[in-house]
């Protein structure tokens, strides 16, 4: 069911194809490849001093506090999917399915509310890996606390802009003024996209310019599996 399919060599579109009515200005949602764009922004942050990996979520939105092991959970947590919150990726089917926690918050209109109420603990922060979207979301909520700017508005300046992009990208966000949806609903063209991968083929630098946006350091975290299967 591909939608698009472009094939880059040596940084230039070799092949391109497009499928089910779309076309090069379709818009198309990049789902859980946000999750990749999310930790761009994180490690960019992180590279620059402004955040640690050891920070807790909770250090730096304490308002979320819960007085059990969630407290624990870290940045580094957050990225190797290792903190342990209890909102498993199960996605039934049937209308039944929005009445589990992954369908709720991938929903809500109000993630702060969700958040609150979906604290529970499977598993000690750091004991297990389990594939997890709250944990991409919650890197979200901490991007846009410590920088005082959307996350949209943020990866504009220091990424999308940066690659290039051609046209604009749009991300979802719980509420209009909310909070973006950081493990899902980045959506753009398929060029654009490209860009992006092009980019972290490129260990972190844009090919025409020459800038480095993702550290060297970065593109190694990124690219060492923190759990092998």
């Amino acid at each position: 069911q591909t939608n698009a399919f472009l094939v880059i060599r040596d940084g230039k579109i070799t092949y391109e194809k497009y499928f089910n009515g779309k076309s090069e200005s379709t818009v198309l949602p990049s789902y859980s490849v946000a999750k990749t764009m999310t930790s761009l922004v994180i490690g960019q942050l992180v590279d620059e001093g402004t955040l640690n990996e050891s920070d807790t979520f909770v250090s730096l939105l304490p308002e979320f506090k819960a007085g059990t092991s969630f407290d624990k959970v870290t940045i580094k947590d957050l990225l190797d999917m290792n903190s342990g919150i209890g909102v498993s990726d199960n996605y039934p089917s049937g209308p039944s399915g929005w009445g589990v926690a992954i369908a709720q918050m991938y929903a809500t209109t109000d993630m702060n509310w969700f958040i609150k109420h979906n604290r529970k603990m499977a598993f000690e922060p750091g004991t297990d890996g389990v594939y997890r979207s709250v944990d991409p979301q919650l890197i979200g909520m901490i991007i846009k606390k410590v920088t005082g700017q959307t996350v949209s508005d943020y990866f504009s300046e220091h990424v999308w802009k940066v690659v290039g992009a051609e046209h604009d990208a749009t991300w979802n966000v719980d509420h209009v003024g909310g909070i973006e949806k950081t493990f899902c609903c980045f959506n753009a063209f398929a060029r654009d996209y490209a860009r992006i991968g092009q980019l972290i083929m490129n260990n972190g630098i844009v090919p025409e310019t020459k800038q480095q946006v993702i550290s060297t350091s970065w593109m190694k975290r990124l690219t060492t599996p923190v759990t092998r299967l």
